[in-house]
Parts: structure tokens; C-alpha cells; sequence
């Protein structure tokens, strides 16, 4: 599943059509790193509560751990005074339509209609994007757009001239997070030479992180923006082991507190939460 995760983030060819809204009861688990234990999501957010942003890596596929998100999400925000929800599912070009829907001077259906949301959007992302309108959160809209993206991995494009909207800044030495890419990779092409692709591919898996990062740390730039919490929803390579997103934000800015929860399917998650090197401080179990 990670690496399903990854093409999506490398190719950016993420559908944007809707589905109709349909309940999705919460099937899923929040397990300790290091004991694997089961907490409740109460007991998570007392502990996450202590850092300045947190990551929620996720399987873009599950709905019932995007329930227990945004349970999550609503314990660690609801009564915070500066409560602040980031999202890798919008770009950051349509971050005034984004603005606008929040602040309820735009409608659902107009929206939606001009705001490019991801695939399955009203169940995976309305729900929590609708809480933020319901409680008043600020939105952020952190992705680069996906154009942009391609254009890197196709070579077509420096990061300085992709897009207004993206970062200009692009970190791509050797690192645990490229050699992770290149396996990654390396096992969906199934063999093949794949070594001609990787540098343009991982350029643009880069893009999408330098920009997310870009656009939390700009929330602490600001005189208010030392008292905000963020909760950064992102697919779960961008942010475990502390890499990608969260490695670029805290070269940003080295004060922030930061957390990574992450995602995992059926008994990996415990075998994964019980490991040496847990991607983050809580697994969330999903079916």
C-alpha cells in the first residue's frame, strides 16, 4: 500500500471527481508505538496535544481510518484558540476558494465545482472540511498544484519557473527518504530499468513536500502564528520516519514540536507499532 501511495504523490494524477456522501462507521484502531498497545483517541490527542503540528499519515484509501482522523483531528482543534487544518488534497492555488467555502461566503456545490477535490472527496475529506466550516478553523491549502508536479517529472520545468504556487526551493541529495523512494519504485516497475525516471520522479515527490512545508511554516511566521496548532493531513510517505514534509518543515523552522501519526492495514499495524523504528507515535489501524 505505500507504494501505492507514493506513484500517486510522484505522478500527481490523482482524480478529482465526487462521490455521493455515505456513512462509514469507524472500524479502525489507534495503536501505541513502542507497547502496540490501544489507546482512544482522547488519550492520543492528551499526548499530541504537547506538540505544534502533527502529521496524520494516511492510507488515501481508507475510509475508516479517515474517520478516526478526523475524530483525531476534532480532539486535538475543536477548543484550541488557534486551531489550524492543513490538507495535501488542495492546492495551494485554489487556497481562496478554500477560504471562502470555510468562512461559509461559498456554497457547497460551488465549491466543489471549482476546487478540484480529490477522488471520493465526500467521504474520505468533506467530512473534516466541513467541521473546520462548522468550528470556525483556519484551512490551509498546501499542496503545489499537480501541473506542476508533472512538469518537474517530466523534466520540463526547474522548480524556480513550475508554478507560482509551488516552493522554488527543491532538496533532492542523497538521503533515507530518496533511498526509500528508489525501492519503492524499484519494486512497481517490476524489474525494469527504471533509473532514468527516478530523478525527475522523485523531483517531483520533492516539489509536493517543499511546498506542504512551505505552507505550515508560513503559519508560524506570523505574530499570532507561535499559539497555533496544525493537524497536516498527508498520504502517509510524505511524513513517516519523520522524512519528507516533516524533515523540510523543521529545516524551515527548527522550533516547531513536531508528530507523526501513520496508517497501516490488518496485523502490519501492530507488527509495525511494536518495531524499533516506528514511523510515528501512534499507528492507526485500518481493515
Amino acid at each position: 500500500m505505500k507504494n501505492l501511495v507514493v506513484l500517486g504523490a510522484a505522478l500527481a494524477l490523482l482524480s478529482t471527481s465526487c462521490s455521493t456522501f455515505q456513512f462509514v462507521p469507524r472500524d479502525a484502531r489507534l495503536l501505541e508505538a513502542g507497547s502496540g498497545r490501544e489507546v482512544d483517541v482522547q488519550e492520543a490527542a492528551r499526548e499530541l496535544a504537547r506538540y505544534d503540528v502533527v502529521f496524520l499519515g494516511e492510507l488515501h484509501d481508507s475510509a475508516e481510518g479517515h474517520v478516526l482522523m478526523t475524530e483525531l483531528t476534532t480532539a486535538l482543534l475543536a477548543d484550541h484558540p488557534a486551531p489550524v487544518l492543513s490538507l495535501e488534497m488542495f492546492e495551494r492555488d485554489v487556497q481562496d476558494l478554500v477560504t471562502a467555502y470555510v468562512d461559509g461566503r461559498l456554497s457547497r456545490e460551488e465549491f466543489l465545482a471549482a476546487s478540484r477535490p480529490w477522488g471520493d472527496y465526500d467521504v474520505h475529506y468533506g467530512p473534516i472540511v466541513d467541521r473546520a466550516r462548522e468550528l470556525g478553523w483556519d484551512v490551509i491549502a498546501a499542496n503545489c498544484p499537480r501541473p506542476a508536479a508533472r512538469a518537474i517529472a517530466r523534466g520540463e520545468h526547474t522548480p524556480a519557473t513550475a508554478s507560482v504556487f509551488a516552493s522554488s526551493d527543491l532538496d533532492v541529495a542523497p538521503s533515507r527518504y530518496r533511498a526509500e523512494f528508489d525501492a519503492v519504485m524499484g519494486e512497481m516497475g517490476g524489474g525494469h530499468d527504471m533509473s532514468g525516471m527516478l530523478d525527475a520522479l522523485y523531483g517531483a515527490q520533492v516539489l509536493k513536500d517543499e511546498t506542504m512545508a512551505e505552507s505550515i511554516a508560513r503559519v508560524f511566521e506570523h505574530d499570532g502564528g507561535r499559539w497555533a496548532r496544525v493537524v497536516h493531513w498527508n498520504g502517509r510517505f510524505h511524513s513517516d520516519h519523520g522524512l519528507g514534509t516533516v524533515e523540510r518543515l523543521a529545516r524551515r523552522n527548527p522550533h516547531l514540536s513536531i508528530a507523526v501519526v501513520t496508517m497501516e492495514r490488518g496485523s502490519g499495524a501492530t507488527d509495525l507499532a511494536r518495531s524499533d523504528d516506528a514511523p510515528g507515535l501512534y499507528v492507526i489501524q485500518v481493515p
